[in-house]
Order: C-alpha cells, then sequence, then structure tokens
C-alpha cells in the first residue's frame, strides 16, 4: 500500500526515529565501548530502591533493585522491553493479524502507548488536514468528535444500530465519490474512518464479523485507513470476543488501539498502537520526541502482575470484570423498564458500561438536562455530543452504570423519569407525539 495518501504534511515530514537514537542503539551492545554521545542521568542518584505491589487477590509483585533502577531511566519509545515483548504476545494471542509477517511497510508492528486515547489521537494528528471529512459512527466517543473538530476535519456520520455501524449506510454515505476518487489527491473522498467495534460508547453496540467484514470491503474498495479504537474490548457480555478488523486485516490498513484502562486501571495510563510498520513508526517517532515514552514504573507494575496471574489467570480476571458490568446492566435494563416504559426506548447493551436512552417524548435532552438535572439531582450525558451535528436537538441520553451501586441505580431511573414528567407537564401541547 502506498500510506502517503493517508499522511498529512507533519506526518510526511517526520522520520522513524532521531539520528542521535540511532547512533545510540548501535553501539550500547558493543564490548569496551565508552559511550560519550548520550545524555542519560546517572541511575546511582535515582531514589527509589524496590518496591512490593499488593494486590486485592492476596498476590504480591516485587520489583527488585535492578529492576527498579532499570525503570527509572529513560527507555525505548516503541516501549520498556519486557512489557512490549508481552503486548507483541497478547497482540499475536488475540488478533492474530495477517501481516505479523510481512515483510514491507505493512508489517504488523507494536508499541506502547499512554492509553489507547493517546494512540488514536496521534494518528489523527499524523493522518488529518483541515478540511478533511473522517467517517465516524452516529452516535460515537464525543472526544474523538472533539479531536476531529479541533483538527479542523469534518466528521461524517454513518448511521449505526443495535449492532453498530451499518455496512449499507456506509455505502449509501461513500456513493458521492466514486472508487477511482481516492486516486484524485484533489477529490474530497474520506480517507480515514473511525470506528469503536466492541461495546460501543455511548450506545453498547458491538459489531459482528459479518459486518466489520463488509465494512472493510468497503474500506478497500476506496481505500480507507480504519482507526479501530478498541478500549472496551474485554467488556463485552456473554463470554465471547468478537474477532476484530485488526485480525481480517490483509492490506495493512487498520491501526488499532488497544487498552488496559477499562479490563485494568485507567491510572496506571497504558495502551497499545498496533498496525502498519511505517505508520507506527511515524506515531513512534512522536511519542519519542514529545514525551519520550509511556510510564516505565506502570509498564513494569502491569507487566509483573500479568506474570503473577499468567494467561489463564489472566483470562479469568478480565471474564470476572465483564460479568461485574453485565449485573450493572441488568439491574440498569431492569429499573429502566420499570420507570421509563411508556417515556423512553432503549437497546440492551451487548457491552461496556453505558445505556444509551431515547426519550419517545422530549425531541431535546440538553434542554432537558440543563433546566431540570441539578434540581431532580440526576446528572446525564446528552446525545447532542456524540454526533458530528452538536447543535442539532437529540432525543437520547446516556446513562453510566459502571459505578453506581446498585441499590442507586433505581432510584437514579425513579428520578429520570421524573424529571421527564415535569418537563413535560410544563407544556404538555409540545410533547403530544411520541415519535421523532
Amino acid at each position: 500500500m502506498d500510506y502517503r495518501r493517508f499522511l498529512n504534511d507533519i506526518g510526511m515530514r517526520r522520520q522513524s526515529g532521531s539520528y542521535l537514537t540511532g547512533l545510540l542503539e548501535s553501539v550500547q551492545d558493543i564490548p569496551d565501548m565508552i559511550s560519550l554521545a548520550g545524555g542519560l542521568p546517572n541511575p546511582s542518584l535515582f531514589p527509589i530502591l524496590s518496591g512490593t505491589f499488593k494486590l486485592k487477590d492476596g498476590e504480591e509483585v516485587y520489583l527488585d533493585e535492578s529492576t527498579m533502577a532499570e525503570v527509572q531511566q529513560y527507555s525505548s519509545s516503541q516501549g520498556y522491553p519486557p512489557f512490549r515483548q508481552w503486548c507483541e504476545r497478547f497482540i499475536k494471542s488475540y488478533h492474530d493479524p495477517p501481516c505479523w509477517e510481512n515483510a514491507d511497510e505493512s508489517k504488523t508492528k507494536i508499541m506502547v502507548t499512554s492509553g489507547a486515547a493517546q494512540a488514536y489521537t496521534k494518528v489523527l494528528e499524523m493522518c488529518v488536514k483541515e478540511g478533511d471529512k473522517v467517517l465516524v459512527e452516529i452516535p460515537t466517543f464525543s472526544s474523538a468528535i472533539d479531536n476531529l473538530l479541533t483538527l479542523g476535519a469534518e466528521p461524517l456520520g454513518v448511521q449505526g444500530d443495535a449492532q453498530g455501524m451499518i455496512p449499507g449506510e456506509l455505502r449509501s454515505v461513500m456513493s458521492k465519490w466514486r472508487p477511482q476518487d481516492a486516486d484524485d489527491p484533489h477529490s474530497d473522498v474520506p480517507k480515514l474512518m473511525y470506528v469503536i467495534p466492541s461495546s460501543n460508547t455511548p450506545s453498547g453496540a458491538t459489531l459482528p464479523l459479518e459486518r466489520k467484514r463488509e465494512i472493510y470491503e468497503i474500506a478497500r474498495e476506496y481505500n480507507l485507513l480504519i482507526i479501530e479504537d478498541d478500549p472496551y474490548y474485554f467488556l463485552q457480555f456473554g463470554g465471547r470476543l468478537e474477532p476484530s478488523f485488526l485480525s481480517i486485516d490483509t492490506d495493512g490498513r487498520v491501526l488499532r488501539a488497544d487498552s488496559f484502562s477499562t479490563c485494568m486501571t485507567p491510572g496506571l495510563r497504558l495502551g497499545i498502537l498496533s498496525g502498519p510498520a511505517l505508520l507506527v513508526s511515524k506515531v513512534q517517532s512522536h511519542v519519542s520526541f514529545s514525551q519520550e515514552h509511556s510510564n516505565n514504573l506502570a509498564q513494569a507494575v502491569l507487566h509483573k502482575i500479568f506474570e503473577a496471574w499468567g494467561e489463564q489467570g489472566t483470562k479469568k480476571r478480565w471474564r470476572e470484570i465483564s460479568a461485574f458490568y453485565e449485573r450493572q446492566k441488568n439491574a440498569m435494563m431492569s429499573s429502566a423498564k420499570r420507570w421509563l416504559t411508556g417515556l423512553a426506548e432503549f437497546v440492551e447493551p451487548q457491552g461496556g458500561m453505558f445505556l444509551w436512552i431515547r426519550l419517545t417524548t422530549i425531541p431535546d435532552s440538553r434542554k432537558l438536562i440543563e433546566e431540570k438535572s441539578l434540581s431532580h439531582k440526576i446528572a446525564m450525558a446528552p446525545g447532542c455530543i456524540f454526533t458530528p451535528n452538536r447543535d442539532d436537538p437529540s432525543p437520547y441520553l446516556r446513562a453510566n452504570y459502571s459505578t453506581i451501586p446498585i441499590g442507586q441505580i433505581d432510584v437514579a431511573m425513579q428520578r429520570l423519569a421524573e424529571m421527564i414528567k415535569e418537563k413535560m407537564a410544563s407544556n404538555p401541547e409540545a410533547f403530544r407525539v411520541s415519535k421523532f
């Protein structure tokens, strides 16, 4: 593939690494080499000697003096080597990318990032030009829309449903252009697609493999780069993990962002970017120049935890996390049916942390929230912020169930129902219709 199509001017200029880094790496393993080329602090001055971390399951992980000295020093921008190697095995095990063994620029490469958010943001900053049209699902992650608008892009919405982005809707949106327009540098045909395939925020939808294959074929037809942002991959309900876009990427047109925030801990700020070596190397260069690398201590701790648990113990832990959120979801679904029947509609989430609620009697959830949420002591996110056209009224609300105690979920749904009824009572004529 010719990846120049997907890069903006900064992405084109960004090199795969600095001269100095290359020089240091070329001499670091040569016996008797005296290197005066670097700029590393003296490790004898580092303050932390060692550390023990106690886990909730009774396990303890220990970072000895040698490891602690290593993680306090500058490291590779691709990731702390032991953790990066674990991440490579993780990606190979769960996604088995078809381009893993390629010998060209499409070869799958991984790097450790400071969460999935850094991964997809760095990709957007490398690719998006002002005025670019970028395909996104309706609805999608509000921060992704924020990023696109900040970069001067135009998010181009593709309607989704309970199973995620609808392939027929994608083809309809793309029908404005011909596939050969992708070869015209002056055409405004989209070149990027941003998608959350698993347990989408806010809808909770998960794309089945059949839809992924249809979407991937359209991406091939129009030469699109797919940004697969998948922080909720392990929060899919029902005990089954849908195959990823990366797992069917025979061309090298998928950049995948994984996250350890929802399946481990968000404060450590760790994730993985996987995709074509040329593009991942450019992101790695950006990280190298802007922050050197993700937090070494966080990487070492997470690596030690995974080692302590082993492969089966880690999988068991992730199944327990998914089961917890599924219980939370069940409680919210039960309460929503009890209190919101006749006032709202909702589709059961297939994973994640959110219930996507459609008000059937009120066309603008933002006004409802701004006018009534404080007095009723119930806060929710208005649907308009999850769409490209944020000024348009939306009857949708996003309700989060991840941290609220189950006993309060029923109270929350009752308060929402009371808030809706009070709004309707204030102007009965305005809310007679039940569909929008």
